[in-house]
């Protein structure tokens, strides 16, 4: 289910990437990936790659409302998978909310 907040994103996501960036080819946020499709629930054949994501717009305004420093980006070259890793893993940070 999409709302305002969230999108779907049809790339591959694995266990435990929920909290980390999802980034477009050329390393530009695009959202925070937040969950997946539970392929157990499925008792025959189930979609593949059906995962879910907060976007960036939300994010930001997390982030401004919860006076969180951060800078904005703007890439139009595309990155090579291994560079796209290395930028998701700089970028990434754990934030607890109380």
């Amino acid at each position: 289910m999409t709302t305002l907040a969230t999108s779907k994103c049809p790339h591959p996501v694995q266990a435990g990437n929920s909290g980390g960036p999802l980034l477009d080819q050329n390393g530009n946020l695009i959202g925070v990936v937040t969950a997946k499709l539970n392929a157990l629930k499925f008792k025959r054949d189930f979609p593949q790659n059906v995962n879910f994501a907060v976007k960036a717009s939300i994010v930001v305004n997390f982030l401004e409302a919860n006076p969180i420093d951060y800078a904005l980006g703007s890439s139009n070259a595309p990155l090579k998978s291994e560079d796209l890793a290395d930028l998701a893993k700089s970028i990434s940070v754990f934030i607890l909310c109380k």
